[in-house]
């Protein structure tokens, strides 16, 4: 009898519940097939195999499985169900899950037998494909199996696996790799630790990105656009680094406060020569220049984007050259105000060499609607990989966007949706937290409650206590990080719980709801009318938010 372990605890899709029954049919009873499992992997983050075939004879068959209607056009594969149609790529999904799993066993302590030997294939059960169908370079016809062909799915991978005349494991692979997964099975990695690698995951990816300094170093002007979780900060912080142990005196410019301080926090063990002079919002600059706002006119907005500003250029216009900068960094550059970019470049030693990089994503304008940038031939590049968010994170956030970006995160967990009354929404966020923290074994410092509109009691409370000491609360190691969304701009947490409380008269909910999910690496938790969710993520992808949870 075929030895079958099935390592998923969720109910099986209907697409992979086909290709086990066509497989365990015909596969012999010295094969082995596992399915539904996931691992972790440093480069490629959650991993999902959803059937592996070990033939101990021929070698290992990894097998991507896709529902719904699969094809290949326009040089992309896209799965078309209930849910539309959206891009996808098996090869992809096929083959990571083929790499991740032999390093997995390469690095694994109780593995002896060398390397695994193997190859990928494709299942799309619900698919007719033709003899002659193209899907694409990667699509060998002869490794994809379509509508009809289960029964010949166990024959064909070992015919496939014979011609590969594949070099196989020592004697014994198979049983040593079915004893290692049972293990995995007995004892699943906790939440702490999967969060742990993930986080070490992402930082992995994100300084991989630093060869994009290298294509953009000899531009005075730069200007970097990239969606959330695109690792803008990472190499805000990092040009910043890289101009200050060239000698340069650079100002760092953040739009919010919670990201100056993450900033500060980063660069604390740095060497001084590459800390930057000044870090922090722009109105601190001007605090930092000794202009400090009237208290009794800080609820006036003009006095903010108009009259302040004009004192901050007066000033930046009479400073000495040493106490100008050479190069000025600005990330969240979108909320920025016209009016703020003449005190940015006041504040350059020399107009004919300073350099200037600014860094935005303009879908996460929660302020309004102000974008400004200043008049110079920037050179613009363009961020395409989400490095932060997990699939399923990205999946809810992307209507809220027009930004299209490849997901290389991992897999993430479904979205949550917890719908309450309008008067009851900070309650039920709070009882989500609670069993966060609680049951399901979420650290503290893992999680940020945010509010969409008004402060929560408890944000209110430290805020209003000590806004500096609130603002430490970052790197608390022993409690939940109650902020707003836009004050939580550009920070992130593994898990965000967002309390959808209303939306200030100026935000495009689309807006804030955008930066808010993406707060999120690997859960979000959407607590809030169903109403007001609707109108905002439209009726259609919140019944696929609420099926995917289940």
């Amino acid at each position: 009898m075929v030895t079958h372990i099935e390592m998923s605890e969720g109910a099986e899709p209907k697409s992979e519940a086909v290709v086990r029954k066509g497989l365990m049919k015909y596969l012999r009873d010295e094969d082995v097939l596992i399915s539904g499992m996931r691992i972790h992997d440093h480069e490629f983050g959650d991993v999902e195999i959803d059937h592996l075939v070990l033939m101990p004879d021929k070698g290992a068959a990894f097998i991507e499985t896709k529902g719904g209607h699969v094809s290949y056009a326009q040089g992309n594969w896209w799965t078309t169900g209930k849910d539309g149609t959206h891009r996808t790529d098996p090869p992809g999904q096929a083959k990571r899950g083929l790499y991740a799993f032999r390093r997995f066993l390469d690095h694994h302590p109780e593995w002896t037998k060398g390397k695994l030997a193997g190859d990928w294939f494709l299942a799309f059960p619900f698919t007719d494909v033709g003899d002659t169908e193209f899907m694409g370079p990667q699509g060998r016809r002869e490794t994809i199996f379509g509508r009809g062909e289960e029964d010949e799915m166990a024959s064909r991978i070992w015919e496939i696996l014979a011609k590969r005349h594949l070099v196989l494991p020592s004697h014994g692979w198979v049983e040593e790799i079915v004893d290692i997964v049972l293990a995995m099975k007995d004892v699943p990695i906790t939440l702490k630790e999967r969060v742990t690698q993930r986080l070490e995951h992402i930082e992995q990816l994100t300084e991989q990105q630093s060869a994009m300094l290298r294509m953009w170093r000899n531009n005075r002007f730069v200007e970097v656009v990239g969606g959330a979780g695109s690792g803008k900060t990472w190499l805000a912080m990092e040009q910043a680094r890289q101009w200050g142990a060239a000698g340069l005196s650079v100002a760092f410019l953040t739009y919010t406060k919670g990201v100056g301080e993450a900033v500060k926090k980063a660069f604390e063990d740095r060497p001084d020569k590459e800390t930057p002079p000044f870090i922090g919002t722009f109105h601190a600059l001007g605090y930092h220049w000794g202009v400090f706002p009237d208290p009794d006119r800080s609820g006036e907005p003009d006095y903010w984007t108009v009259e302040l500003p004009v004192e901050y250029l007066k000033v930046a216009t009479s400073l000495p050259p040493g106490q100008k900068f050479d190069a000025v960094i600005v990330d969240e550059a979108q909320d920025f105000e016209d009016s703020w970019w003449d005190v940015v470049l006041a504040s350059m030693k020399d107009p004919e060499s300073f350099r200037l990089a600014i860094f935005r994503d303009d879908g996460q304008a929660v302020f309004g609607d102000k974008r400004g940038r200043p008049d110079l031939p920037f050179a613009v590049f363009d961020l395409d990989s989400n490095l932060r968010n997990g699939r399923q994170v990205v999946e809810a956030f992307a209507p809220l966007t027009s930004r299209k970006m490849d997901v290389v995160g991992g897999e993430g967990s479904p979205t949550r949706m917890i719908f309450a009354e309008p008067e009851d929404v900070i309650t039920a966020a709070d009882d989500a937290v609670s069993d966060m923290v609680g049951p399901e074994g979420w650290l503290p410092e893992h999680v940020a409650l945010l509010t969409t509109k008004s402060r929560h009691p408890e944000h209110a409370y430290r805020q209003d206590a000590d806004k500096d000491a609130y603002w430490q609360e970052l790197w608390s190691t022993n409690d939940i990080f109650y902020g707003t969304v836009a004050g939580f701009k550009g920070l992130e947490r593994p898990a965000i719980v967002i309390a959808v409380n209303g939306f200030h008269p100026h935000a495009d909910p689309k807006d804030v709801l955008y930066t808010a999910i993406s707060r999120a690496i690997d859960l979000a938790v959407l607590v809030g009318s169903r109403e007001e969710l609707e109108s905002v993520l439209g009726a259609k992808h919140l019944r696929r938010l609420e099926r995917r949870q289940k």
